[in-house]
């Protein structure tokens, strides 16, 4: 110790500087390398619909959502919890931010995306985002849009903690209409039905879906995040294998095909291809 003090003291003014300068650098950089471990990310990654294709990373984040033009938005979460919206296309080539919030859902015509945010008091609420001008409005209290096919209504989860339950919101006069109990909507390609999660009689989730002329809900199968394929034949969903989570995809009557392990699965707008969270 007494040599390493005498070598400190022998050097100049500006030697300790420097010195002192390249060891903060070091710690700075060790602590950033740490904090910014990519290894605790969510990825989101793209496969062919039928899981026969090495998967393809696209980029970091949760959510992922397919507009029928073929862009991706997907959720980034900062270290202070703050989700932000993003989009891209496939290549990740250029990503651009659009807002603040959560669970984005694409305008079938591709010039917004409704997603989950919070009022300036705090409450959860459905807003829209204009992608061009990132303009915002809010819509309505509640979380987990989803817009229908002609683009005048979402479908959404409303705001009671104790229960899950869907509603639809006209978005030109504003009138809310209950649907059923349940979780996260997805409008089919058709308008007529809404694919939903609901719990069964053990508590574990089930894809159901819900005709809107008749109110009728009927069993699909066991998942969670159903996503409907472009042509509505099909549907992709989360489910749980010997590995973990997993995307299958399911046609109704017909037993699940497993695809890939991940979750939170979203369709291409031509429907060959599927892209997914995966876990690090």
């Amino acid at each position: 110790m007494e040599a390493l003090i005498g070598w400190w003291t022998r050097r100049t003014v500006w030697q300790r500087v420097l010195l002192s300068l390249m060891v903060l650098w070091i710690i700075t950089s060790t602590v950033f390398v740490l904090w910014n471990d990519t290894d605790t990310r969510t990825s989101i990654f793209m496969t062919t619909a039928a899981g026969d294709a090495s998967p393809v990373f696209i980029a970091d984040g949760h959510n992922p959502a397919w507009s029928n033009q073929g862009m991706l938005a997907l959720t980034s979460t900062d270290s202070d919890g703050t989700s932000s919206i993003y989009v891209t296309d496939t290549s990740a080539t250029s990503v651009r931010f659009v807002t603040n919030g959560d669970d984005p859902a694409w305008s079938p015509d591709g010039r917004r995306i409704a997603f989950s945010g919070q009022t300036d008091d705090g409450r959860p609420g459905i807003f829209i985002a204009d992608i061009e001008t990132t303009s915002v409005v809010f819509v309505t209290d509640g979380r987990s849009p989803s817009w229908s096919p002609n683009g005048t209504q979402l479908a959404f989860v409303g705001v009671d903690p104790a229960e899950a339950s869907l509603f639809l919101i006209d978005l030109a006069t504003s009138d809310v209409t209950f649907l059923a109990g349940g979780d996260k909507p997805a409008f089919s390609p058709d308008g007529a039905h809404i694919a939903l999660v609901g719990l069964g009689d053990s508590g574990v989730p089930s894809i159901l879906v819900l005709e809107l002329a008749t109110s009728e809900v009927r069993f699909i199968t066991s998942g969670d995040d159903p996503t409907w394929s472009p042509d509505g034949s099909t549907m992709a969903f989360t489910g749980t294998s010997d590995s973990g989570s997993s995307i299958y995809t399911v046609e109704e009557g017909r037993t699940p095909v497993h695809v890939v392990g991940g979750s939170d699965p979203t369709w291409s707008p031509l429907g060959d291809a599927i892209a997914y969270v995966r876990e690090p």
